[in-house]
């Protein structure tokens, strides 16, 4: 989105403060092998944010809105939206004020999560007079993101 309001629904300004995690290891070993599992949690980073837009939202460039007025274009995200207004020049889509029809302003709600997670699986040898440790093993590494905005009104 274009405009006044383009900052209130970026992501520059999530949050996610302090969140704990934890990291759990186990371990096995003979005379000459050692089997090691690693897993760890990073917690859930999570975010949100709502409000109302200072003004009316044009799909289709700022076309009959007033002057200011926040808008989408071709470089936003919403671009199927905007190709879909722009089709059909009579019209004047978008949200909120608008002349010569006065609504409420859109409200938006922003959200972004985010989850990590870490697991590793060794096999080593355990030979103590060896100068040199040699092993193999698996790592598996999960993020799962996501993230949105919506707007609404009238």
């Amino acid at each position: 989105m274009n405009g006044p309001d383009s900052g209130r629904l970026g992501f520059d300004n999530a949050d996610f403060n302090h969140e704990f995690g934890y990291r759990v290891s186990l371990g096995v070993q003979s005379q000459q092998t050692r089997v090691e599992a690693i897993f760890a949690e990073y917690g859930d980073w999570g975010w949100r944010e709502s409000g109302s837009l200072t003004g009316g939202l044009s799909f289709d460039g700022g076309a009959g809105f007033p002057p200011g007025v926040n808008r989408l274009g071709p470089t936003t995200f919403f671009q199927p939206l905007f190709a879909a207004s722009v089709a059909a020049a009579d019209e004047t889509d978008g949200l909120g004020p608008n002349v010569p029809i006065i609504d409420p302003p859109p409200t938006y709600d922003s959200f972004y999560y985010s989850k990590m997670q870490d697991l590793q699986i060794n096999l080593l040898n355990n030979d103590s007079s060896s100068t040199l440790r040699i092993g193999v093993g698996y790592r598996n590494v999960q993020l799962n993101e996501l993230a949105g905005t919506s707007i609404t009104g009238v």
